[in-house]
Order: structure tokens, then C-alpha cells, then sequence
């Protein structure tokens, strides 16, 4: 602990000597992505720095802020959290001119007795600071009270009301006017939504639409974040960084169709910090894929009530405690012109498989 206060005080002391406009987002998904594509739309306007990776932790983002070089006119960074009270701690550290929050799932709820709410109590304490004046948040976290007190601006995808919503059509609606027709280099809903957040977040910093459509061919995910890779005729969807409840729907509902005569298969890690929560949530996910997966692998305990669901309706599905043999299975089972989606917590390790 007191190693860490030592490295807290010193970046806290570092930041505030420099004169960058910060951007700050969390949420329980999309974080990562969303601060990558803010990065990119500024990139073209600003000379931009951000957090590497997923340092955001009470050790990586302070690590991340003294590594930095300090010259940059606009820091991006990633506020990560498991308990309560670490959000407030690194903003002020870094205390945002503008925060971001994607959305408030399930993620770390093991730690929080007030459920959700409580999540996204401890999530808006990213507006908490005086210097924050522009406070974005989806539309999905404005439906907790804790984030609908704090936010000002909302972004949203579809047939929702929000300041920045991207319609079909591939237009943007922004307080009633309508942009020109644009194309993304992706169609994944939860992609899209963290366009729609980082657009919002450019358009707070001064660019102009045109700015920002120039910039979107570049956009790329994060590593280990929906990624696909093609092996002897199979296409891995290779999601492994992390998961929760939500990551894990979204995952599924945007899943690849296989090719001709193919099977879409899943590699599930168990989803950890789930608490109470834990064998609910994985029967939900089981009863979820029994709708988009032909044949599910499963890594760790808490996954048993899925094989339970799986079981009940005579799907094929299997338990593996050794990543070893579920490697081998894995590419008996799977066949050219399959779709494997390979997702589970990071504990689980599960790039490993393609490695």
C-alpha cells in the first residue's frame, strides 16, 4: 500500500504540471475500444497521447501517466475499477475536462452490495471533479439515478432518444440535425456504440463531422477484442481479453455466420467477480448460445450450470479443467468453414489456445 501511495502522489504530482485537456472513460464494457477510437477521431486535430493497453488500474494508469512524455495537447485515458471508492482516487490523479462512461454492466459486482446501482454510483464519480464540465455517458448507464444526476450529454445506437445516435442508414442525429450518410469499418453493434461515444467526445473537443468521417477508416479495436483469425479453413473469433454478462451477449449477438455446411462453435471461460450473481448469469449466458451455438467447450467451474442448460435441451457441450486437452479437442472438433467464438475472463487465458 504504501508503494502504491508513493507512485499515486508522485503521477498526481507529475500530471498537474502539464497543460493537456484529458479525456477519461470507464464503463463496465467498451472502455478499452472507446478510448482507442477517441484517440484516433482526435488524432487528426490534436497531437494525442493515451494509456497503453489497459493500464488502468490504481497502479497502471499512475505507471502510464509517468511514462508519458508530456508533450501532448490531449491525454486520453482509461479509469478501470474492481471496488468502490478506486474511480474517485484516479480522477484525482488525473482530473478529467471531459469523462465518458460506456455502459454499467456486471462486471467486479461480487464487490458491491447495492448491485448495479451500485456500480454505477461508483462509475460516475468520473464527473466528480470541478475541472469536468462535459459529462457523456450511453444511453444505457443514464438509466441507473447515479449516472442520470451526473451526465449531460448522452449517445446512443437506434430506436433510443439521445444528444448523439447513430440511425440506420449510417447517419448520425445530433440534437435534431442529421449528418450525411458515412460508412465504418466494422458493423458490430457494441463497435458502434463505441464510435457513437467517441464521436460524441470529438465533437465536445471542437471537430467538425467532416473531421471525423476522414478519421474513421483508420478506427481499429483493441487487441484480444473481438478479433478474427482464420486458421486451415476456421474463423476464430478471438474475444479473451475479459468478459462479463454484457461482453459475453454482445460476443454472441454479432457472431460471424459459418460458411456453407459449417457449425458455430464457443469456447466459454468462466465470468469471475460475479458473486451471487455467478450461477444465474452463466444458466442466462447457456440459455443465450443454446440459440446461436451448435457445440460449446466450457474452462472452469463456474461454467457447470451451463452444461447443466445445454444438457437439458441434448446440445453437445464440454467441461475442461486442463487448458491442454481443451486446446486438443478444440481443433479435433473444429472443422473448415466453422466459427469459433474463444471468450472468458482474463484469468482464464484463453489466447493461449491459439497461440
Amino acid at each position: 500500500d504504501d508503494v502504491v501511495g508513493a507512485i499515486q502522489k508522485l503521477a498526481k504530482t507529475v500530471q498537474a504540471k502539464r497543460k493537456a485537456k484529458v479525456v477519461a472513460v470507464t464503463g463496465s464494457v467498451g472502455k478499452t475500444t472507446t478510448k482507442e477510437f477517441i484517440a484516433t477521431l482526435l488524432g487528426n486535430k490534436y497531437r494525442v497521447a493515451k494509456t497503453p493497453g489497459n493500464a488502468n488500474s490504481q497502479v497502471g494508469l499512475p505507471i502510464a501517466l509517468l511514462n508519458g512524455v508530456g508533450d501532448e495537447e490531449v491525454l486520453v485515458v482509461e479509469m478501470g475499477m474492481s471496488h468502490p471508492g478506486e474511480i474517485a482516487k484516479l480522477v484525482e490523479i488525473v482530473p478529467p475536462d471531459v469523462a465518458i462512461v460506456t455502459k454499467i454492466g456486471h462486471a467486479h459486482i461480487e464487490f458491491f452490495s447495492d448491485g448495479q446501482e451500485g456500480i454505477a454510483k461508483e462509475k460516475a464519480a468520473i464527473f466528480s471533479h470541478p475541472k469536468t464540465k462535459v459529462c457523456i455517458a450511453g444511453v444505457q448507464a443514464i438509466g441507473f439515478d447515479a449516472m442520470k444526476k451526473k451526465a449531460n450529454i448522452s449517445f446512443g445506437v437506434g430506436d433510443v432518444a439521445a444528444d448523439y445516435l447513430l440511425k440506420e442508414g449510417w447517419t448520425v442525429q445530433e440534437q435534431g440535425k442529421e449528418t450525411q450518410p458515412f460508412g465504418l469499418p466494422f458493423e458490430e453493434s457494441h463497435f458502434c456504440e463505441d464510435f457513437m461515444g467517441a464521436a460524441a467526445v470529438a465533437r465536445q473537443m471542437g471537430l467538425e463531422w467532416k473531421e471525423i468521417f476522414e478519421q474513421v477508416k483508420k478506427l481499429k479495436g483493441a487487441t484480444l477484442r473481438f478479433e478474427r483469425v482464420e486458421r486451415d479453413g476456421v474463423v476464430f473469433v478471438n474475444d479473451c481479453y475479459n468478459a462479463n454478462p454484457e461482453s459475453m451477449k454482445a460476443a454472441l449477438d454479432n457472431l460471424p455466420k459459418p460458411r456453407m455446411g459449417g457449425k458455430t462453435m464457443a469456447v466459454f471461460g468462466e465470468m469471475m467477480e460475479l458473486g451471487k450473481y455467478g450461477g444465474k448469469k452463466h444458466r442466462e449466458l447457456a440459455e443465450r448460445a443454446l440459440k446461436r451455438i451448435d457445440h460449446m467447450l466450457c474452462y472452469g467451474k463456474g461454467c457447470l450450470p451451463m452444461l447443466d442448460v445445454f444438457a437439458e435441451e441434448k446440445r453437445p457441450a464440454e467441461f475442461f479443467g486442463d487448458l491442454g486437452k481443451l486446446k486438443a479437442a478444440l481443433f479435433e472438433i473444429a472443422k473448415p468453414g466453422d466459427v469459433v467464438l474463444i471468450k472468458g475472463s482474463n484469468a482464464n487465458k484463453l489466447w493461449q489456445l491459439l497461440e
